[in-house]
């Protein structure tokens, strides 16, 4: 991968954005790779916006056979090397597209994971370049369904439901999409044999994995219970890692990430901003998920089938609401109350296999193909063909 300058961007090269949350790399780090290498006529830039995100590019690149490809770190901007300056992990992604603007405008096309970059578009006057997106996951609330967007050139979609529903209720038209899988799936099957043991038991795990958005999350109004129960029940384990957006905003939040464990808990990991929750290693080595909204749970069960429990701590009137699809896939908790049963019961069976599978076949194109190879040949395509 070669140390490059923005300034050598033209309209033979496409630009692959890796300037938000670590949480959007693993998604486009291995179409990204693949475009590099399936074909020579574009030249390939990964631009990063923190030291964290380089991280997990560089790794893959050098697991992935190296395919040859151009890469920039934009530098932090001074404030960001105050110490825990507004405790943020990341510099925003404002911050980045003021220095990056001028340069990527000559680009043949931007694919990017955010659904700001038309904003940035719009704001910088930027015209030339094709602009792609692709899922950061395969969640079912609204946000994923923005009519904005439409401002894309072409979409890049995980399975027939987003498809159905963009068509539906943010009036896409189908020419501007195609559906392509999961790429991050096919970066966790790469991974998969460099996971790590977690516990000195044989227990089953447990993986709390709350939304980083206060409106949605259970982790204020449910944590403690949940620490408590794993403290009291040491038959089984702990892994305690919410979103790492909720360290991220946890002064805009007003939230207090304070979570002190008796120094005998041995069976809770507790996990506040790492990178493991994000890179399937917590997936790979859980028994039972509980969450709220997180479009981890997609990636939960095509892994494979799985118990989850689902907590529903702000009392939402959810069964006939579509943004609530993936609770479908386990028990919901609505009083912390029945958590204890809720959680006794996953440990022992899963009730919602087949819901499960059927909810996987509706989310994710799973056709033997690697959706990564796949994103990275329509790509081309479609570039070839504009």
């Amino acid at each position: 991968m070669n140390d490059s300058s923005l300034s050598a961007i033209n309209r033979d090269t496409v630009v692959f954005l890796f300037i938000n949350g670590a949480h959007h790399v693993h998604h486009l780090i291995l179409p990204a790779l693949n475009f590099a290498r399936i074909q020579g006529h574009y030249r390939t830039i990964l631009i990063s916006g923190s030291r964290a995100n380089s991280a997990i590019i560089r790794k893959t690149w050098q697991i992935f056979d190296r395919p040859n490809c151009d890469f920039f770190e934009l530098p932090k901007p001074f404030r960001y090397w105050i110490p825990n300056y507004k405790h943020k992990l990341f510099p925003p992604p404002y911050s980045c597209w003021k220095r990056i603007q001028k340069y990527i405008r000559h680009a043949a096309a931007v694919v990017s994971t955010s659904h700001e970059v038309p904003k940035y578009f719009a704001q910088y006057d930027i015209n030339i370049p094709s602009l792609i997106y692709l899922y950061h996951g395969t969640g079912t609330r609204e946000y994923g369904f923005d009519p904005n967007l439409d401002l894309f050139d072409f979409l890049l979609v995980p399975g027939s439901y987003h498809y159905r529903r963009l068509q539906e209720t943010a009036d896409i038209d189908s020419s501007k999409m195609q559906i392509i899988g999961q790429p991050k799936l096919d970066w966790l099957a790469l991974m998969q044999e460099y996971q790590p043991m977690l516990f000195k038991n044989k227990n089953p795990t447990f993986y709390y994995n709350p939304h980083w958005d206060m409106g949605l999350s259970s982790i204020e109004k449910w944590s403690k219970p949940i620490l408590e129960y794993f403290t009291i029940n040491t038959q089984y384990n702990l892994i305690f890692a919410p979103h790492p957006l909720l360290q991220h905003f946890k002064n805009r939040n007003g939230f207090i990430m304070n979570f002190k464990l008796p120094y005998t808990a041995n069976n809770i990991l507790i996990d506040l901003n790492g990178s493991a929750g994000l890179d399937g290693t917590y997936n790979a080595a859980s028994d039972v998920y509980i969450g709220d909204v997180s479009s981890m749970v997609t990636e939960w069960v095509c892994h494979r089938p799985r118990p989850c429990v689902f907590l529903n701590s702000h009392g939402i009137d959810w069964k006939n609401n579509p943004s609530y699809e993936s609770w479908s896939c386990g028990n919901v908790v609505t009083q912390i109350s029945d958590l204890s049963i809720a959680l006794e019961t996953a440990a022992h069976t899963n009730e919602f296999q087949a819901k499960q599978e059927s909810y996987v076949q509706r989310m994710v194109l799973r056709d033997g193909k690697s959706a990564a190879e796949h994103s990275a040949t329509i790509l081309f395509n479609f570039l070839q063909g504009k």
